[in-house]
């Protein structure tokens, strides 16, 4: 200490100051790696929302796809009952010269003809207006033309059914995702607790001072940094409340879930049973229906059967075609369906 009185004087001058502060969070690692682990259980929840939405996507080509082939396999029997109904006409015609038939029984073929002419144009159209609704859906020029390549008309079984609810429970997409909203809520109640954690860091000042005599020109000062609030009215407890109540809702979410997935497992397999069996029987049916066709056929030009017996077997025909073509196409909405109520992509 000096002996008599000493003056400092700092000039009339600009003066800066700079505050530098470095700090290393120690009790706050906890809370950061939660907060990781939150984020990346979000992404792959939203990653799980898109695979679902992929599916439903992936459901409607096929169900489209398998709509365009129905069409088809209908047109090519149009075109097939054409090449019939003229040969009919043909014969008709000649035993009308030979007046074995009646001029009616002439002009019924004809109608018969220009009917059939009729729905040949509206499968047409209706094949073309399905192959713009199947490009649209994938998203690329409407009036690309392509065909499609068929599929077999039966598959072997699907297992049993306890395999497949298994295989479900494991892969919906829906699932995966309430189990991964559950997680998140676990780890939000972690946070939630971790609040009452005071946050302790490592911290490293340093001021520097410019034009000033008073002080040193730099002080540099560590330390232990502990931030906390104690006091926050019940806020905390009402929040950790809260997330626990979140958990139990999310269990029971996931729960309901996995409910309806096996109810809809084992509806969906029912069905593509029925609509397997359906599909058997209408073919055998159709098989029928054509031999009986044949035979009256060959019995009408040997003059044996009237026209008006073969006409009527025809539109028997025609019938057994289309619940045939019903039924295929059932059966593979139904394949899509079960092969979509099980997850797979």
């Amino acid at each position: 200490m000096p002996g008599k009185d000493t003056k400092i004087h700092t000039p009339l001058r600009p003066t800066f100051y700079g505050l530098m502060q470095v700090s290393q969070p120690l009790s706050q690692q906890y809370k950061i790696g939660l907060n990781i682990r939150q984020a990346k259980l979000a992404k792959l929840a939203d990653e799980q929302k898109l695979r679902g939405q992929k599916q439903s996507v992936t459901n409607q080509v096929k169900k489209l796809y398998y709509a365009i082939l129905q069409t088809q396999s209908s047109l090519a029997s149009s075109e097939e009952n054409l090449k019939f109904d003229r040969e009919l006409e043909r014969t008709t015609d000649q035993l009308v010269t030979q007046k074995a038939a009646l001029k009616s029984e002439s002009m019924s073929v004809k109608a018969r003809i220009a009917q059939e002419e009729y729905n040949n144009l509206t499968l047409n159209n209706t094949l073309a207006s399905q192959k713009e609704q199947l490009n649209s859906l994938l998203g690329r020029d409407v009036r690309t033309d392509f065909s499609v390549v068929g599929v077999p008309e039966v598959t072997s079984a699907e297992g049993n059914l306890a395999e497949a609810q298994t295989k479900a429970l494991s892969a919906r997409p829906e699932l995966r995702e309430g189990r991964l909203l559950l997680q998140q809520a676990e780890v939000n109640r972690r946070l939630k607790k971790a609040e009452y954690i005071p946050d302790v860091s490592l911290t490293l000042n340093n001021l520097s001072l410019a034009n000033v005599n008073l002080l040193p020109s730099n002080v540099v000062s560590a330390g232990v940094l502990v931030t906390w609030n104690p006091i926050d009215w019940g806020r905390r407890k009402h929040e950790l409340a809260t997330a626990s109540k979140q958990i139990e809702q999310s269990k029971n979410s996931v729960n309901d879930a996995e409910a309806q997935v096996l109810v809809e497992v084992a509806a969906k397999f029912r069905k593509l049973a029925e609509s397997r069996a359906l599909l058997a029987a209408a073919k055998l049916q159709l098989e029928a229906e054509r031999e009986k066709l044949r035979v009256l056929m060959n019995e009408y030009e040997q003059k044996v059967a009237l026209s008006k017996d073969v006409l009527q077997q025809r539109s028997s025909v025609e019938s057994a075609t289309s619940q045939n073509s019903q039924a295929l196409l059932s059966f593979w909405a139904a394949k899509a369906d079960f092969e979509k109520s099980l997850g797979e992509e």
